[in-house]
């Protein structure tokens, strides 16, 4: 016996070999596949899980119980299921990192994505999340980094745009410092130039999120400079440089309206991915309650089975009063499987949908915000 793992099969007795082959061809292809309460299945890594939680039961001095011990390995396989969830969104979501700045529908279609992705993966391992802990933890920390990524990208396209002005106005900053819109006339060279500038800018492709915001801050800054260059133009009259005052505070105003259209836009399409993102993670939990209700139905019906098996057995051995105290069992089985059809995906799932849904407008609010202490 200490040697039988070394022995070859012509060693071993050929009665044993064929006791062997049918209990191993019994669990490969006719055993179920073992299952804890409520219908989820072990897989090996689980079941070696559970049994170190029922020796570490044991070795302390208690007596160890089969429902504590699940719910132990439920929060040890969902904090597993968590972690591992949030890894695939934190992966997926660093290939759009590198390509920042992007606008507002790249970084939210692909959040979008890797979040499914995500809750896809947690839906897999997870069981027992029935508070929906682990889930509005995942959701939280996916909402975070994602937080963390849209001020990323807003200050990406920020330095690129600032760049870009910086770049195209060079060659227009060295006319301002040789005194070229100093002259008579000067003023209306310099709308030209700078108006030949922002339009070059608007045509530059990729510049993110915050172009028209950029360019707000730089024509108001360079406000100061195209009022001076207007009053110093000899060529002006006093009601021409009214009329072109006029014409300059229109043009801000106009920028200032892109910038609150870029915004409003932004806000808008950020607000339809949250909520598409919503109506996939629900699809995704009623797909797994339901899946479950069926795992946790079957097994009720097995149940019965054996009850029912066990308390013909009674009766053919002339055991009535055995096989009666049964039907209380067998009944209380049946009422149990009538309240799992009569169950609802909303009903049974309500306050974890609640507390998904209130984390709906978080990231809205916090762009408000944002938006609010960055004019």
């Amino acid at each position: 016996m200490i040697c039988l793992e070394n022995l070859k099969e012509r060693d071993l007795v050929p009665d044993f070999l064929k006791v062997t082959d049918r209990f191993c061809d019994h669990i490969f292809h006719k055993s179920a596949v073992k299952t804890l309460k409520g219908g989820h299945r072990i897989t090996g890594k689980l079941l070696g899980h559970l049994v170190e939680i029922y020796v570490d039961t044991i070795s302390s001095g208690k007596v160890p119980c089969l429902d504590n011990a699940v719910v132990a390995l439920a929060n040890l396989e969902n904090q597993a299921a968590f972690e591992e969830a949030l890894k695939v969104y934190q992966s997926g979501m660093e290939e759009v990192k590198n390509k920042f700045p992007v606008n507002v529908d790249d970084i939210s279609s692909e959040h979008r994505k890797f979040s499914s992705l995500a809750t896809s993966e947690f839906m897999k391992r997870s069981f027992k999340d029935e508070k929906g802990e682990y889930l509005i933890k995942l959701v939280e920390n996916i909402d975070v980094h994602y937080i963390g990524l849209l001020k990323e990208n807003e200050m990406a396209s920020e330095r690129k745009c600032r760049d870009l002005l910086n770049n195209l106005f060079f060659d227009m900053n060295k006319r301002l410092q040789n005194g070229e819109y100093s002259q008579s006339g000067g003023y209306e060279l310099y709308c030209r130039d700078r108006d030949a500038i922002v339009e070059q800018y608007r045509r530059e492709p990729n510049k993110g999120v915050s172009a028209e915001a950029v360019l707000n801050e730089f024509l108001n800054y360079r406000g100061a400079e195209a009022n001076s260059i207007l009053y110093t133009d000899t060529k002006l009259t006093e009601n021409d440089r009214k009329i072109q005052e006029e014409k300059e505070r229109n043009a801000l105003l106009e920028q200032k309206c892109k910038e609150e259209q870029e915004k409003r836009t932004e806000s808008e399409r950020m607000r339809q991915a949250e909520t598409e993102r919503q109506e996939d993670r629900m699809r995704q939990m009623e797909e797994k309650f339901n899946k479950e209700l069926e795992q946790q139905k079957q097994e009720v019906d097995r149940a019965i089975e054996s009850k029912l098996k066990e308390q013909e057995e009674m009766l053919n051995k002339g055991f009535r009063e055995k096989a009666d105290l049964l039907d209380e069992d067998i009944n209380d089985l049946k009422k149990e499987k009538e309240e799992k059809s009569s169950g609802s995906f909303k009903e049974c799932a309500m306050p974890i949908i609640k507390a998904v849904s209130d984390l709906l407008p978080y990231i809205l609010e916090y762009r408000v915000q944002m938006k609010r202490l960055n004019p």
